[in-house]
């Protein structure tokens, strides 16, 4: 115990973790325990207090597993403890069975969250809704502050160097020889066993072997070795010598994944490398790393044998993250309300950024913006005024649903009498609130000759502009395979229809 008095306002870091196995493993990672504080009457958590290398840290439990319980934990925490920059979420996952720039992700493993792509690092998704294996975002989450992604960069680049691996010697401070701790020993590489992700478990109650799980089922895997092609036996090497960390996307769902077919569907669409259940709750208001070790595969084989020590190497990798934080660029860190509310509005700002690159790249809408802009430079003033400012132009433009059909010879204007409706649309009166879309058909290039073309730009350029009729295109390129399969054109017409009902009829001209 520390002699030194302390208040609340000298703790700078959150250290939750939903489980009380976890939390014992945290306990074991304080340099000093500090004499509890008092507690605001509506703060029901549970704290541990103490130091890790210079850092004052609180460590808090969540009496329940998911969401809302570790949203709850968070809030009334930061209310008792105000100077908190930032959370470490430390506790077990259930690991996607794929192969990363460390290997394949096993057992023991620590995944550990890390912005990529359209991701914050860990994503939040409603598991409950998740329709025929479609993915569905339903929040963005604060990404981890710099300090904290350079430590863990830090941290990377120190135990690829170092002729021994620091995260083991944090895992011998849990004396695994007291009966109370041997569930953090490491259970052995021969009880890591992956089944085939359609290969069901036969009873939930009883362990794989109790229950007689068929063992031609596991699936065969080699060690790995430096560069990927070792055909040592899966048994090979010492597992206290060093423990392997992957880095990349975590997805907080609502209920537990036990299902291996829709665990790979989703992680290979989403680049997933773990599943859990109470990141999206910490992270809607409160920037933190998520730390999971990996305890089994997400699947229906799920057991308890592993829990100790993937909660003992999360809490290891976790300590020796401090090591790399210096505590005054801690406590430099931006805490304000208005603050993290920037960083999630950046972060949706770079996700939509992302996700719009992703979807124009799978529609490959033509721009047909040159053709627009071609057609104003041949333009000379008052030309096609007489159509504009004719009654039947004037009808169309007030009726929902109506069609103006203006037809000619080829080379007789009507190319550019198109700009002009384009031109006047966007900038007279009251109907420049709504959208205008259109489309040219060229002669001159095949790209623009097709009605299959048309489509695909009139519905990306409504995807950009309305974000209410996102969602209809995000089924259907989830329905591609996440854009790995091309729509018909009759699944784009529907998109489009959807889309357009959604939100009101925009203006469309197409020449």
């Amino acid at each position: 115990m520390g002699g030194t008095e302390r208040v609340h306002d000298d703790y700078t870091i959150a250290w939750i973790c939903p489980l009380e196995v976890e939390q014992i493993a945290a306990t074991a990672m304080l340099d000093e325990q500090h004499p509890r504080l008092s507690q605001p009457a509506n703060d029901h958590n549970a704290y541990e207090l103490g130091s890790i290398y210079g850092h004052n840290v609180v460590i808090a439990g969540l009496p329940l597993a998911g969401n809302t319980s570790a949203a709850t934990v968070v809030a009334q925490m930061r209310n008792t403890f105000h100077q908190l920059r930032f959370g470490l979420l430390v506790g077990i996952g259930g690991g996607v069975p794929t192969r990363t720039d460390n290997g394949y992700i096993r057992l023991g493993h620590v995944v550990v969250s890390k912005p990529t792509g359209q991701h914050s690092g860990a994503v939040q998704y409603d598991h409950g809704k998740a329709e025929a294996g479609a993915f569905r975002r339903t929040g963005f989450l604060a990404p981890p502050p710099t300090v904290l992604l350079n430590a863990a960069q830090r941290l990377s680049v120190t135990c690829a160097l170092a002729p021994a691996d620091p995260v083991v010697s944090h895992l011998r401070r849990i004396d695994t020889s007291k009966r109370q701790l041997r569930r953090y020993k490491h259970p052995g590489a021969n009880k890591d066993h992956l089944y085939q992700p359609d290969y069901v478990h036969l009873d939930r109650e009883l362990s794989c072997q109790k229950c007689g799980c068929d063992t031609s089922k596991i699936v065969v895997r080699k060690a790995d070795d430096s560069d990927g092609e070792s055909d040592v036996d899966e048994d090979a090497g010492d597992p206290g010598e060093y423990v392997v960390v992957h880095r990349g996307t975590i997805a907080a769902g609502e209920k537990v994944m036990r299902n291996g077919i829709e665990r790979d569907q989703l992680a290979k669409e989403n680049g997933l490398l773990c599943f859990e259940m109470e990141a999206a709750g910490a992270l809607n208001d409160f920037p933190c790393l998520v730390i999971r070790g990996i305890s089994d595969y997400s699947d229906s084989h799920k057991n308890d044998k592993w829990q100790g020590y993937a909660a003992a190497v999360a809490a290891a990798y976790a300590r020796e993250l401090f090591v790399h934080m210096p505590v005054e660029e801690v406590k430099q860190c931006k805490i304000a309300e208005s603050d993290v509310k920037q960083i999630v509005e950046d972060t949706r700002f770079v996700a939509d950024s992302t996700r719009t690159a992703e979807i124009k790249s799978w529609l490959a809408p033509v721009d047909v913006s040159t053709n627009y802009n071609e057609a104003r430079t041949q333009h000379h003033l008052g030309t096609g005024r007489w159509f504009l400012e004719s009654e039947e132009y004037a009808q169309w433009k007030t009726h929902d649903k109506a069609v103006l059909w203006l037809h000619g010879i080829p080379g007789c204007g009507k190319t550019i009498m198109s700009s002009s409706v384009i031109e006047d649309l966007r900038t007279v009166g009251d109907s420049s609130d709504r959208l205008v879309l259109y489309f040219f058909f060229d002669a001159n290039d095949s790209a623009k000759q097709s009605v299959d073309n048309m489509i695909r730009s009139l519905v990306f350029q409504l995807y950009q502009n309305a974000e209410s009729t996102r969602k209809h295109v995000e089924q259907l390129y989830s329905s591609c395979k996440s854009g790995r399969e091309q729509p018909s054109t009759k699944a784009l017409l529907d998109t489009w229809e959807m889309m357009v009902e959604n939100m009101g009829d925009p203006y469309v001209v197409l020449d």
